[in-house]
């Protein structure tokens, strides 16, 4: 007996999130799908069909992010290297949805960010190409999120070759 198919359509939206750049070019640095209740279900033909959704497995909406790196990696201070993806930038996520590119991180642990930073509480830190949240272990082994400037530098100089 062949398997048939037929597709789900789920209605939503996307919120695509866009970082202005130095020369005033607008470069999309993530993105987000918000599904709706509204699914509708059809077969091949296009037409609507009824499917028993207690027996779906579920299917995450698997947005790709940009890889678009509006900064090259910098050439001076500490280098950070994304253990996932390998990308260089480093994002500092402040509270309130505040977010900048780290371009240099001095060995003492002073910062340098692009053009877009805001002054707030420091929430965490995460590689901007692929969002991974940078984590510190403690004393018992369990790890938490890096929300703290020293942290930062000391796993850089853990973690992030530095040739």
């Amino acid at each position: 007996m062949a398997k048939k198919t037929f597709d789900k359509i789920t209605v939503g939206f996307v919120i695509q999130e866009y970082q202005t750049e130095k020369d005033g070019s607008h470069t999309p640095i993530r993105q987000e799908f918000i599904a709706c209740d509204q699914v509708d279900y059809e077969d091949t033909n296009g037409e609507p069909i009824e499917v028993d959704t207690l027996k779906e497995t579920y299917c995450p909406f698997e947005m790709v992010q940009p890889t678009h790196r509006p900064f090259p990696p910098s050439r001076e201070g500490l280098k950070f290297i994304c253990p996932d993806c390998k990308g260089t930038e480093l994002e500092c996520v402040m509270e309130g949805g505040y977010s900048s590119i780290v371009t240099v991180i001095s060995e003492d642990g002073e910062f340098e960010f692009d053009n877009s930073f805001v002054e707030s509480d420091l929430s965490h830190y995460q590689c901007n190409c692929c969002g991974k949240r940078l984590m510190y272990p403690d004393d018992c082994d369990a790890e938490y999120e890096i929300q703290d400037d020293e942290k930062i530098v000391e796993w850089i100089k853990l973690n992030c070759p530095q040739d």
